[in-house]
């Protein structure tokens, strides 16, 4: 993987059409984003920064 996702502690999907895409790249995934927030948090501790990126729908993958 990339180095920035050699750096991540975890990969967290929200809201996807597909669950099962999510996890067969080994990320998780969160029904909202309320949820992926909370999981990270779990991950990293409550005094933790959290990065996200906004992806409008152009730059999603559809996998099959």
């Amino acid at each position: 993987m990339g180095p920035a996702l050699e750096q991540a502690s975890a990969v967290i999907n929200v809201a996807p059409l597909n669950p099962e895409v999510p996890k067969r790249f080994g990320f998780d995934w969160a029904k909202n984003l309320g949820e992926a927030i909370n999981k990270a948090y779990s991950y990293v501790g409550k005094d933790a920064s959290i990065v996200y990126p906004a992806m409008p729908p152009i730059f999603c993958t559809r996998v099959e």
